[in-house]
């Protein structure tokens, strides 16, 4: 993934043949990686191996979304932390766009004639896992 941050425009981004995922795409895949190699995506909750984390997975695997509920000290807040260490390591995003939004999927009106209008020239910037997603 190294080689893939030092592009710098949208042109340089398709001709690389990235591909836009979605979060929840992003989670499923990387879920499966740590499947697949044994390795455990939720470490530190305890007491939960047996029912919430296999239900946790199963609705990251069925791109279900997710809402947790339950009384105080039972992890919700720690496994909301640990689902973004499923993201992606870095993303590409608008580099002035305020909202760090998708090239390939603009949403606001800026954004998308900034793609208009610098087209293959448009910059980039590259956001990582840890600043996509804050607590408030």
């Amino acid at each position: 993934m190294a080689e893939i941050t030092n592009i710098k425009t949208f042109g340089e981004l398709k001709n690389s043949g990235y591909t836009s995922k979605s979060i929840k795409d992003e989670l499923r895949d990387n879920l499966i990686k740590n499947l697949k190699a044994g390795v455990s995506s939720f470490d530190g909750i305890f007491g939960f191996e047996n029912t919430v984390i296999p239900d946790i997975e199963r609705a990251i695997l069925s791109r279900h979304n997710i809402l947790l509920l339950g009384l105080r000290g039972q992890a919700k807040t720690k496994l909301a932390r640990l689902l973004v260490s499923l993201l992606d390591d870095y993303i590409p995003a608008i580099k002035d766009s305020d909202l760090n939004e998708d090239p390939y999927n603009p949403l606001t009106n800026e954004a998308k004639v900034l793609v208009e209008t610098k087209g293959n020239d448009l910059e980039i910037k590259w956001i990582h896992k840890s600043e996509r997603y804050v607590e408030k």
